[in-house]
């Protein structure tokens, strides 16, 4: 089991596009652990029906390649961070998008 570094919101919620049915779903960023890190297992798993686990690893890969979902974690509108540090290399990524759009 990985270190919870971020939990994000995503989908209709993050738009104002919701429904009375809308429900909300997280993506839970995770940092492996050494286990995890030794046996090179991915930590991408379903927690609840409204959220899902994205090992960090895979996070900033999907970024690297434009993932649609990727990116709209960056500009979330419910973001909470357990890591300082991660909360500032998330600030600086999103002040990067902005300068090149």
């Amino acid at each position: 089991m990985g270190h919870k570094i971020a939990r994000v919101l995503y989908g209709s919620q993050n738009y104002n596009l919701s429904t009375p049915e809308s429900d909300e779903d997280f993506k839970v960023i995770e940092f492996p652990d050494a286990e995890d890190l030794f046996y090179c297992k991915t930590l991408n798993r379903e927690l609840s029906e409204h959220e899902s686990v994205w090992d960090v690893r895979n996070f900033f890969k999907y970024l690297m390649k434009a993932n649609p979902n990727a990116l709209e974690l960056l500009f979330s509108v419910n973001q909470e961070y357990v890591d300082k540090d991660f909360k500032e290399l998330i600030a600086t990524l999103q002040q990067l998008c902005k300068l090149y759009r």
